[in-house]
């Protein structure tokens, strides 16, 4: 997975063919090959085709000539995809997976579970890294760190800051203020994450 959050193949997720339809062979996981692609630098226009030779954690070589990999080494076909380095969503609420009304009728387990399949399928989309800039997915960074599921690097803020009606307040329009005698619990309390003081 480390691979993976270092270079996506971007490739929108229609275009994927099944697992394993690249005809990967050999058994050195630290050692992959990636052939028949066009690449992408973010300075340049795409070239290729050309192969790119992953080592470890680290881009050993870019090439538009054949490299010779080692015997063993992982090879994928790239079938003449772009390869450009990982996208970064710099703003992206990934709890957000439901309406507020959603969220209050919600199983916390639901929401979690529809939580991880957004966090494969941003992957997917070729964003490695996402910037959340409000939630409580402190355990969702986790579990993706420990290789539990798929899933960008996340860089969590935690709970949102806002200014009463703005749009992170989750009140109704019809709660009283919460100073007021009756007041509902927030919606972060409701979800069991306590506001900021």
């Amino acid at each position: 997975m480390q691979k993976v959050a270092l270079l996506a193949v971007a490739l929108l997720s229609a275009l994927l063919p099944e697992p394993g339809a690249y005809g990967a062979t050999g058994a050195d996981a630290s050692v992959t090959l990636i052939r028949n692609v066009r690449v992408f630098d973010g300075h340049n226009e795409p070239f290729g085709p050309a192969e790119v030779l992953i080592v470890g954690d680290r881009i050993a070589q870019v090439s538009r000539t054949p490299i010779n990999a080692s015997i063993g080494a992982q090879v994928i076909d790239g079938g003449g995809r772009l390869l450009t380095p990982g996208f970064i969503d710099a703003h992206v609420h990934m709890n957000s997976v439901l309406t507020p009304q959603e969220m209050r009728d919600a199983e916390p387990a639901y929401a979690t579970a529809l939580a991880i399949k957004g966090a494969e399928a941003s992957l997917l989309r070729g964003f490695t890294t996402q910037r959340d800039t409000g939630g409580n997915v402190f355990g969702l960074k986790r579990a993706i760190a420990a290789g539990l599921f798929p899933g960008p690097r996340v860089f969590p803020s935690g709970a949102p800051i806002s200014q009463t009606s703005g749009h992170d307040d989750g009140r109704d329009l019809t709660d009283p203020p919460r100073y007021l005698p009756g007041a509902g619990a927030s919606l972060e309390e409701r979800l069991g994450q306590a506001p900021l003081p």
